[in-house]
């Protein structure tokens, strides 16, 4: 198994598909893994046993549609196999109820879909440059 940068959890394929389209034209090593179902996902990480093999990030979209992408966030926060993944919630909703949540379940960070291809690549980029470049308190598995 490769290491992973990226866990995107996310159903809706057409964004996936610009996920990894996005990913890849940066120009970057990134390795970025989608599950399409929060079960799929957790089943996943569980089976993870070696450290340097978990995801980097995790990006969760709230509406899923097995489990609730606020349910994933509370299981992978009280793991403590898991919870020292940064989570970014990637989601659609702008509802000040979800982002509340979100951050008091333990999200590392909120951030709307972007619309645009353009966005999504500058979303990539920006996430690449400060949580494994700069970020001294993320999970270093170099």
């Amino acid at each position: 198994m490769k290491e992973i940068d990226y866990l995107c959890i996310e159903d809706d394929s057409d964004y996936c598909h610009f996920i990894v389209r996005a990913t890849e034209s940066l120009q970057i090593p990134i390795n970025v893994k989608i599950k399409n179902e929060a079960e799929t996902a957790l089943e996943f990480l569980r089976e993870i046993k070696d450290t340097k093999l978990m995801p980097k990030i995790i990006f969760l979209d709230i509406n899923l549609p097995d489990i609730s992408g606020l349910e994933v966030l509370k299981v992978l926060k009280e793991s403590n196999h898991l919870r020292q993944i940064p989570v970014i919630m990637l989601s659609s909703s702008e509802n000040q109820k979800d982002i509340s949540q979100s951050m008091d379940l333990g999200a590392n960070a909120y951030v709307t879909k972007p619309g645009s291809y353009k966005g999504l690549k500058s979303l990539f980029w920006d996430t690449h440059n400060f949580w494994l470049n700069h970020n001294l308190t993320s999970l270093r598995q170099n």
